[in-house]
């Protein structure tokens, strides 16, 4: 019969068909949702007319209304045709300009969710669906079930009230006096009704009154109810003044309990407090705490579990876990970030998520007493979870406080991470300053001591002496420029290994040392700068540590042994044939500042073990065929000649 308001049509074997009206030419969003594939119909209807159509046969579980795509006046004669004929069916608007999304609201929308949202992440939509369909038919089974007094008590959190000005009596609803506590046989005096309420409630509800009465002006304020701090609750009047012949004869109004609308404001005061905390917490730990304290002072929640993500981004760890998280539930695991509990969805989705009952989650994890879950988001952060021990214990609202508490460690963490970069960047800076000290050394003690020849000078000489200041200015531009990008190696390209090593030993004062490079014409993929650098470094070790007389061997690795014709070349080797170096010190050799020379740095290394992992290349330390200092760079990408 028409105009009879419909219930929502019962979800069948686990199956939501959803109505999406006006998407013929947004085929984005249909896609979206059946991309979901698990136990989402959709049915797509390109006018607001077929859309009713389609209703009107019964079986739609949710309707989403795609905004951009009809006519706004047919969008909101559309919604406000369904929402008179089916006042508890889920209906969600897609786009939309300010003026049609505010009109919707005005109709009853269950809520609105930005095009762009879906573009960036197609998820959220279906999420949003899902959400909406178990949030109507969890309240549906509730009517079935005859919960007629709970809902009666939500009813009578507004109750009505007159004042009849002849009589100068006073009449209270039940609803009203039940807000009040009082029995349902007392009416009482205004007087009295003053009396129920604090000092400056009481003030301040006299004022309003007494001006409605003489002045006619209407009001509406908010007091507190006169008890112990415990049990203080707070409510809202409203009173308008009715008048006959110019003269106020009544005053009817209305009566609220506003207990948990104002806990909520209290709750975002506090809130501004933890994010004082916040902006002053110096590491992730830090922040995780004040998150999970919060949560539990401040706001109420007293089972939270506070998870952020690793750095490789494979696991959200639990950081922090209130006690009674861990007394009710158990000691909570960390969840790998690609798995299918509510936390990792919520991660990767970045939307909040609900859980009335936890045991009907489809994972191995226990849970111990918990049953009802809400997991949030902490930006690419992690994840705040809270729980309780009854069902359906979390609504909208507590997602809505929450996203507050996790917005604030959201900027918090972020700060934190910026700070330990910058700091990594100033330390990476450190290093860079370290290596032109070092490696300008080298080149000036060359330079130094062909000026000391400068009488008899020949071209070859005045060449040196302009090719090692050259070097020295192409280390300083160079590294300065690396260092401005926070990188130690730029742009890897084909690179001839004997090039690059007879060159760096052209720039190394090496008197009488040999150099031997074995099997040439091999290419690596490298950064050429960087990789001469390293030889550099290697070829000055052997030099300072044994001596003039050193034979230096250069050679490729071959996969699966060091010789052969046929095998791919997986790596190279720099050895020598000094006495090579003690086995105590193979671990320590590579780090900065290690050295055994009277006038060395111990930079040489750790420069060498820095470009060979800026390179992703490893790096071991090993004896030599003729018992000197070996070292291997393994991990090379390499092309046989």
């Amino acid at each position: 019969m028409p105009g009879t308001p419909l219930d929502i049509s019962p979800v069948a074997d686990g199956n939501i068909n959803v109505l999406i009206t006006g998407t013929e030419s947004d085929t984005e969003v249909v896609s979206s949702l059946e991309r979901r594939g698990d136990g989402i119909t959709v049915r797509a209807a390109s006018t607001a007319a077929t859309g009713r159509e389609l209703l009107s046969s019964g079986g739609i579980n949710c309707v989403v209304v795609v905004g951009p795509v009809l006519p706004a006046a047919a969008v909101t004669e559309f919604l406000r045709k369904v929402r008179d004929r089916h006042p508890r069916l889920p209906l969600l608007l897609l786009g939309g300009d300010d003026d049609l999304v505010g009109e919707a609201f005005s109709i009853g929308v269950t809520g609105y969710i930005p095009s762009a949202v879906v573009r960036d992440r197609p998820g959220v939509l279906a999420t949003r669906v899902e959400r909406a369909v178990r949030t109507a038919t969890r309240r549906g089974a509730e009517r079935r079930r005859g919960e007629l007094f709970a809902k009666a008590q939500d009813i009578a959190d507004v109750g009505a009230w007159e004042y009849n000005a002849e009589t100068e009596t006073l009449w209270w609803s039940e609803q009203v006096r039940r807000i009040h506590g009082l029995s349902a046989d007392t009416q009482p005096t205004v007087a009295e009704s003053f009396d129920l309420y604090d000092p400056e409630g009481r003030k301040t509800i006299e004022a309003a009154f007494d001006q409605a009465l003489r002045d006619g002006v209407q009001y509406d304020v908010e007091l507190k109810l006169d008890g112990s701090d415990d049990e203080k609750r707070w409510i809202r009047t409203r009173g308008e003044p009715v008048f006959e012949d110019g003269e106020v004869v009544y005053i009817r109004g209305s009566y609220q309990d506003i207990t948990d609308l104002k806990r909520r404001e209290l709750q975002f005061e506090s809130l501004h407090d933890a994010s004082r905390e916040l902006m002053e917490a110096k590491t992730r730990m830090d922040v995780a705490r004040i998150v999970s304290d919060a949560s539990k002072n401040i706001l109420g929640y007293v089972m939270t579990t506070v998870r952020l993500a690793d750095e490789d981004e494979e696991m959200l760890r639990t950081f922090v876990a209130t006690d009674q998280t861990v007394t009710e539930a158990g000691k909570r695991p960390g969840y790998r970030i690609d798995g299918d509990t509510p936390a990792a969805r919520t991660y990767r989705e970045g939307e909040p998520e609900i859980f009335d009952d936890l045991d009907r989650t489809d994972d191995e994890y226990d849970r111990g007493a918990l049953r009802s879950g809400v997991y949030v988001p902490i930006g690419d952060h992690g994840v705040l979870s809270t729980g309780d021990t009854e069902p359906y214990a979390f609504d909208e609202p507590d997602v809505e406080i929450l996203g507050v508490l996790t917005k604030l460690a959201t900027g918090a963490l972020t700060r934190i991470r910026s700070e330990q970069e910058l700091q990594r960047q100033n330390e990476r800076l450190e290093e860079f300053a370290s290596i032109v000290a070092h490696d300008l050394r080298n080149p000036l003690n060359v330079a130094r001591g062909e000026l000391t020849l400068m009488e008899s000078a020949s071209a070859d000489r005045i060449e040196s002496i302009d090719a090692c200041l050259d070097r020295m200015e192409s280390l300083i531009e160079d590294i300065l420029s690396l260092a401005r990008q926070g990188e130690l190696v730029g742009d890897a390209t084909n690179v001839s290994l004997d090039a690059v090593v007879r060159q760096a030993w052209t720039n190394v004062e090496t008197r009488s040392a040999t150099l031997t490079v074995e099997d040439e014409g091999i290419d690596v993929l490298a950064d050429e700068f960087r990789l001469q650098e390293l030889f550099e470094n290697l070829f000055r070790n052997a030099v300072e540590h044994v001596g003039d007389g050193v034979t230096v061997t250069v050679g490729p690795l071959w996969d699966g042994g060091r010789t052969s014709d046929e095998q791919r070349a997986v790596g190279f080797f720099v050895e020598d044939d000094g006495p090579g170096i003690p086995r105590n010190r193979k671990e320590s050799v590579l780090e900065a500042g290690s050295t055994t020379a009277t006038d060395g740095t111990g930079y040489g290394l750790y420069i060498v073990s820095e470009i060979a992992a800026a390179h992703d290349w490893g790096l071991e330390v090993d004896d030599g065929r003729d018992g000197g200092a070996r070292f291997e760079i393994t991990g090379v990408e390499t092309v046989d000649g």
